[in-house]
């Protein structure tokens, strides 16, 4: 296993080992961060045009009853 394998390693090396592993977890975490936060903006600018465009669109029963009048 990995921590098998760091413990053969000297020291100074396994010290690299950790922080480079401690480096790659930040970089994934952060990563996934952005991906989720990306997501939220996503939806919430979808929502707000989708808002918008249905207050553009008039509504079919305001249509036809000012058609037939």
């Amino acid at each position: 296993s990995l921590t098998a394998y760091v413990r053969q390693l000297p020291i100074n090396l396994r010290l690299v080992t950790i922080t480079d592993m401690a480096r790659r977890q930040r970089f994934r975490r952060m990563r996934r961060q952005k991906w989720i936060w990306c997501s939220i903006g996503l939806v919430a600018t979808i929502g707000a045009a989708a808002a918008i465009a249905w207050t553009l669109v008039p509504s079919a029963s305001n249509y036809w009853t000012s058609r037939t009048a």
